[in-house]
């Protein structure tokens, strides 16, 4: 089960999401609220976890959305939801 915890505007806690295909829209709105939060590390780390898990339990990379949101943290891009 996934948690994130949002306390007025700031990202409190989280809990691991699992993988797969129907998942990473969670992933993406987690990497976006660390990311907003200026939990740039947390964010990463939630897109690595998430390649890794869907790497080795689909054998397929993730999609161009979940790319797209890694580079922009990468970059220091503001995100646009």
């Amino acid at each position: 089960m996934a948690l994130l915890v949002i306390e007025r505007g700031n990202v409190v806690a989280t809990e691991d999401i699992p993988c797969g295909p129907r998942l990473t829209a969670a992933q993406r709105r987690l990497m976006g609220a660390l990311h907003a939060a200026g939990r740039r590390q947390e964010a990463l780390e939630v897109f690595q976890r998430a390649r890794a898990s869907l790497q080795d339990d689909l054998g397929v990379d993730p999609g161009p959305r979940l790319s797209q949101i890694q580079r922009a943290v990468l970059a220091g891009d503001r995100l646009i939801a």
